[in-house]
């Protein structure tokens, strides 16, 4: 159609020139204004034929897309006119809104492709034309398009020049007619298309750039270009300027306004940018770190600033006038930071030592205004110096200044008393110096040196008259303290208060009240006046209120209570209440006494007559319970009866038996011992590679192989021996070691303890306490420390003196040693002595607590590490170590004291109570179950004793009758746990030899979930429940039985169930008899068939003569499947079939329906199990069978098993196997079973259930 359509436009032209020839009066064209872009030539022929009815021959089409509009020439004038008619009412084409219009006949040509020496000569072309064609009336040149319009006088000689093929100076022109109302040519079929320019990028100033950005102005200068069909992109630094598609859609757009769009874009671009500019100045890094401040706080956010370190410029961006307005404030700020900076660098700093009291003095006479203003003056009063910074010829000016005041100044060391001294230590030397002198016309200051003081003065009259002050104006007085009491009361707080308040201000301190180092003195010093009225009130006050206190000590507190009941009538008549008190003490066996001496004294005399007269004891019951039974309630009922007797019985609770920290003492010089408790603690110095403790510690590093100090001390003198042991412990452990103990090597001790050093004091401490307990646990007695951390460590000695005897203390209080007597602080450097002296002084005197905890240590005695207590271990538990029940008795004579103890027994004996638990559960206790029965035992305060021995393990309780109930109550519950966690781990074990599930995570290799897992699953499976809950990699998933997916959030991971019951397409056996859907099914075999003989003569063959009861078939369809797939598993294995015997097994008539279910457990052997292996043990011979293991019911019946078991290959047997040996010492191949003995078995032991079926049950008597 397009080709036709071509080929008729062209023979339109040449008709066309005919037909204007003829009737130049009508146009046989018309323009369609107003087109949708989405109509094509197509479109449009059809529509002119819809309205015409004429064919496409009968008309030409052209198209000018870019200006909406197409030009339709029919071959008959007569048809446009009758067009133009017709369109305006067919409905399609005012639906599409169309505009139709005669197409006006021209006498215009556009030229193109001109040469370039004609391209804008018009004269040329003028004359070229009307030599062509006729008369001209315009020239209009177009140089850019190398192209001319030519409008001529008459139509015909357009014409004529378009019929023609013109070439001007040899190249050929092409020539088309021009239409003013269109501002285009039209070129019949072949029109050239008009397209968008390529994008242009156009440079903008970074800081511009970034200015913009910052402003938001982006978008404003978008809008403007806009206008001029641009979009702009700034997200790079060069500008991108890219053409509107709206630009082809202009009216009349041409060749001229596409090639003239670049540079049209471009010009508008800058001239916006015109109005943004950036001002640049070279600014070095240190100028900036002077103006950044001033500059940012100038410009604010008005324009944006960047500074180029590298290249040392400062750049300012934004609105032109802005920029125009900050460049000359900017000038001056840089100019004046570079004349700062041009000072500095000529400047010189420099310092000069000087006391406080000497700047003192050189303020007095005018320091500050010797100096020049701009230099620099700062005094650093901690280190004494006056620090100078300024031009070279102002500071050494000011030197000399300094120096010569110096020269003049006069100073003198005064002898005052030791007071006095502390007091003007105390007070700051300026503001004293300034109260004492300057106010009274002395120009001198003192100051504190070497424990001296010196007074400082520009002559030697200010110094005289200053000391005569000095002496004259201060004192100090002494108070002698008899009663330390007196200094915690309240009244005296209150009254040292007053007294300070009176003649203390925030500005100024006239009197100080301080203790003497022993404490025993109170010392007032200050100002003269101040401490004579402040003396007199105080010690009034303490000669007034001084009292005395005496303590009588008694053999218990049943003494002290005995007194204080019985004998009350004897020392109440004696007291005075107004002047003395007595105290029975309730924690200890004191009585105290306080008043004044001479009511006291005769009080103790009297209190020493009534103790000695008595009869003391101490009654211990060590039983479980005993003591909490008189905690809680047997004390009440003691109090009761004890009302009407003769005697005092006091239950000894724990607070009785506090002790307290011995008092330092020093036994030689250098040497100070402290004893706490049944511990004694003694520092001194010494080496400790000489010590013939038990024990020594090494500080050494995480490897112990330190070689510096007090280690390489140690190591060198213990020899390489221990060195190597060293060595050997840390490889042979996969964990770090916080402590280690090796041999002593060459050294007199008995051991040495390395530790990982360190120079913290809580860490000291914590290291402290650890080596004592393992010394305590090793049952070492005596221990030698050295001072840990005060070498390379580096640590204060009065803060590791704190802390190693902190560590001592607390472990005598918490943990009561038994076996550590001596523990010793060996100080090397001798000058550390007084630290440690004066911690041990701190800590004498306190109370040392008796350990509460007595807890058995379950985890390293049976477990070590491991997480669980294997389930067929034996072993006795021994029970927590019983808290004894101490009562003190007191009485007038001893057969008071026989009747306390028989009526003490008499309370316990109806309260106690003692009963085992039996059961073979019991065996299978873990470490979690342990662990459990001893919470119960400091829970309840009972005994609880296990025994693991198999099917004969019993736990022995023993304590209060309700407490042992309670105790034996949760113990059942506990064996009923274990009962159904071995019931269901037993059940897993035959589910997996029935089936298998598997899982497979992204597309890895298929993993069998592990038996328990398995079992949950099978299980679920067979309910039909729709999910379960599993684990897979230790996370939860919801197992999807239906899909077969297990889920966790988005996750998915692909199940699979593997039925290996018919993988191994095993049948049941054929003469059993219908199960009827039953899992299980016993058969009584009849006394005349022929099964029945046959399993009697198996029973009798070794001359058994038990008389047979009932022979009973056990048919179990999964345990048979289970027996069969293992069969078939050990015939390829073992390649033969001499795999099965008929074995007996004898059990007792509980474990029967057990075994039928779920066949032989091997977690159910007894004793006589550990002799080959702990396994299920099968006998060859029957009568040794039913000799010792079948146990006999309520009506004295027995039962054995005649099973089928798959001994396989076999090995011998010994103690303590937990499977069959291995067949080789580099295979992992196992043996089937064990025997105990290979030439001549008598029994078998298996250690996989699923290897013996148990076919035949026999009860027999």
């Amino acid at each position: 159609m397009q080709r036709n359509r071509q080929t008729a436009m062209d023979k339109e032209w040449s008709r066309q020139v005919d037909i204007r020839n003829q009737k130049p009066q009508e146009s046989s064209a018309v323009v369609l204004e107003n087109l949708p872009d989405d109509f094509n030539s197509d479109v449009l022929t059809l529509l002119v034929e819809n309205i015409t009815s004429l064919s496409e021959n009968d008309f030409g089409m052209e198209l000018i897309p870019e200006l909406g509009k197409a030009v339709v020439t029919f071959k008959n004038p007569g048809d446009a006119g009758q067009f133009l008619e017709d369109s305006r009412t067919h409905e399609k084409f005012k639906k599409s809104n169309l505009r139709a219009r005669a197409l006006e006949r021209s006498t215009c040509v556009r030229v193109e492709n001109l040469p370039a020496e004609t391209n804008n000569n018009k004269m040329l072309l003028e004359l070229y034309f009307e030599k062509c064609g006729g008369p001209v009336e315009e020239v209009i040149t177009i140089p850019s398009e190398q192209a001319a319009i030519i409008t001529f006088q008459e139509e015909e000689a357009k014409e004529k020049v378009l019929k023609q093929e013109i070439n001007i100076g040899e190249v050929p022109v092409k020539i088309y007619p021009y239409f003013k109302s269109l501002d285009t040519v039209l070129y019949g079929g072949n029109r050239p298309h008009l397209k968008l320019p390529e994008p242009i990028t156009v440079s903008v100033h970074p800081a511009i750039r970034e200015f913009l950005l910052k402003k938001g102005e982006i978008s404003s200068i978008k809008d403007q270009m806009s206008s001029h069909f641009c979009k702009m992109n700034m997200d790079k630094p060069e500008a991108l300027l890219s053409p509107d598609p709206a630009l082809l859609k202009q009216k009349g757009v041409t060749r001229r306004h596409i090639d003239g769009w670049s540079k049209n874009a471009c010009d508008a671009f800058k001239k916006i940018i015109s109005n943004y500019t950036t001002s640049e100045w070279p600014v070095s890094h240190p100028l900036w770190s002077k103006v950044e401040s001033d500059v940012k706080e100038l410009v604010k956010d008005k324009v944006f600033t960047d500074m180029d370190a590298s290249k040392g410029v400062l750049t300012l961006a934004g609105m032109t006038h802005e920029i125009t307005g900050l460049k000359p404030i900017m000038e001056k700020i840089i100019e004046r930071a570079t004349n700062k900076m041009e000072r500095e660098k000529n400047s010189v700093a420099d310092h000069m030592e000087i006391s406080p009291a000497m700047y003192s003095l050189l303020l007095q006479d005018g320091l500050k205004s010797a100096v020049s203003p701009h230099l620099h003056i700062d005094y650093d009063k901690k280190i004494n110096r006056l620090n100078l910074s300024g031009i070279h010829s102002e500071m050494l000016a000011f030197k000399n200044w300094v120096l010569e005041k110096k020269i003049n100044m006069k100073q003198k060391c005064l002898k005052i008393d030791r007071s006095v001294l502390e007091f003007l230590r105390s007070v700051n030397c300026d503001e004293m110096s300034t109260d004492l002198f300057i106010f009274h016309g002395i120009t001198a200051v003192y100051t504190i040196e070497n424990e001296d003081v010196v007074v400082i003065g520009s002559t030697e009259k200010a110094l005289t008259e200053a000391e005569r002050r000095v002496n004259m104006v201060l004192t100090s007085k002494d108070l002698i303290i008899e009663d330390q009491g007196v200094l915690q009361m309240p009244e005296w707080q209150d009254l040292k208060k007053k007294w300070q308040e009176m003649f203390n201000t925030s500005k100024k301190t006239s009197v100080i009240i301080n203790f003497s180092k022993q404490r025993d003195r109170i010392i007032v010093t200050g100002f003269r006046e101040p401490v004579m009225e402040v003396s007199e009130n105080l010690g009034c006050f303490i000669v007034e209120h001084t009292r005395i206190e005496e303590t009588v000590r008694v053999k218990s507190h049943a003494a002290v209570e005995f007194i204080k009941d019985r004998k009350s009538q004897d020392w109440q008549r004696f007291m005075k209440s107004d002047k003395m008190k007595v105290n029975f003490d309730s924690k200890r066996p004191w009585i105290r006494l306080s008043g004044e001496r001479i009511f006291v004294q005769p009080a103790i005399t009297l209190f020493k007559r009534l103790a000695d007269a008595l009869y003391t004891d101490t009654h211990i019951i060590k039983k479980a319970g005993a003591k909490k039974y008189f905690k809680e309630q047997g004390k009440m009922m003691l109090s009761l009866l004890l009302k009407d007797k003769r005697f005092v019985v006091v239950f000894q609770e724990d607070d009785m038996l506090q002790q307290l920290v011995g008092k330092v003492s020093s036994p030689s010089l250098g040497v100070h011992t402290m004893q706490l408790g049944r511990v004694t603690l003694e520092v001194s110095s010494g080496d400790i590679t000489k010590e013939k403790t038990d024990a020594i510690v090494n500080s050494s590093n995480p490897t112990f192989s330190l070689k510096t100090g007090v280690s390489k001390a140690i190591l060198d003198a213990a020899g390489f021996q221990v060195e190597q042991e060293c060595l050997q412990i840390v490889r042979s452990s996969n964990m770090q070691q916080t402590e280690i103990v090796t041999s002593a090597g060459l050294l007199p001790c008995g051991n040495i303890i390395h530790i990982i050093g360190c120079n913290g004091p809580s860490e000291i401490k914590d290291i402290v306490l650890s080596v004592l307990k393992l010394c305590e646990s090793r049952q070492i007695t005596s221990v030698a420390f050295p001072a840990l951390g005060t070498g390379q460590g580096g640590a204060k000695p009065a803060d590791v003196a704190d802390a190693m005897v902190d560590a001592v203390v607390d472990f005598v209080k918490k943990k009561k040693p038994v076996h550590v007597k001596f523990v010793k602080f060996l100080i090397f450097q001798t000058n550390m002595l007084g630290d440690f002296h004066q911690s041990m002084v701190r800590r004498s005197g306190e109370k040392v607590e008796e350990d509460k905890s007595l807890l058995t240590k379950f985890k390293a005695l049976f477990w070590g590490e491991s997480s669980e207590s294997p389930s067929n271990e034996e072993f006795v538990m021994v029970g927590e170590e019983i808290e004894p029940a101490v009562f003190q008795l007191c009485g007038e004579t001893p057969e008071d004291l026989n009747e306390a103890r028989d009526m003490i027994n008499g309370f316990l004996v109806r309260e106690h109570l003692t009963i085992p638990i039996r059961d073979p559960a019991i065996a299978h206790f873990t470490r979690e179950d342990v662990e459990i029965l001893n919470g119960m035992q400091r829970e309840f305060t009972v005994s609880v004793q296990l025994e693991k021995k198999g099917q004969d393990s019993v736990v022995t309780l023993e304590g209060l009758t309700r407490d042992v109930h309670s105790v034996e109550s949760r113990i059942r519950d506990m064996i009923r746990k274990v009962e159904r966690n071995e019931n269901r781990r037993h059940e897993a074990f035959m589910f997996s030899s029935v089936v298998k599930w598997q899982y497979q995570e992204n597309g890895r290799s298929i993993i069998n979930f592990d038996a328990l897992t398995n079992y949950d699953l099978e299980k679920a499976f067979q309910n039909q429940q729709p999910s379960v809950r599993i684990k897979i990699n230790n996370d939860e998933y919801d197992a999807d039985l239906v899909r077969k997916m297990a889920i966790r959030g988005r996750k998915r991971i692909e199940l699979n169930r593997v039925d290996l019951q018919a993988a191994a397409q095993s049948s049941l056996p054929s003469d059993w008899e219908d199960m009827k859907g039953n899992s299980v099914v016993l058969v009584k075999l009849k006394a005349d068939s022929n099964e029945y003989a046959e399993v009697e003569k198996e029973f009798k063959r070794t001359g058994l003569t038990s008389n047979i009861i009932e022979i009973e078939r056990i048919q179990n369809s999964a345990l048979w499947r289970n027996y069969t797939i293992k069969k078939e598993e050990l015939e390829e294995k073992n390649k033969h079939k001499n795999n099965e015997q008929r074995l007996f097994h004898c059990t007792g008539p509980d474990k029967t329906d057990q075994i039928n279910h779920h066949g032989f457990n091997r977690s159910y052997a007894g004793t006589h199990g550990a002799m080959y292996g702990n396994g299920t043990y099968f006998a060859v011979d029957p009568s040794y069978s039913a000799q010792g293991y079948s146990k006999l019911d309520v009506n004295g019946h027995k039962r054995m098993y005649l099973a089928r078991v798959l001994v396989g290959d076999f090995t011998q047997g010994k103690p303590g196997l937990p499977v069959p040996p291995a067949k080789s010492s580099n295979s992992a191949d196992l043996y089937n079973s064990v025997t105990d003995n290979i030439s001549n078995p008598t029994m078998f032991v298996i250690f996989n259930d699923v290897q013996a079926y148990p076919e035949y049950l026999i009860t027999f008597q």
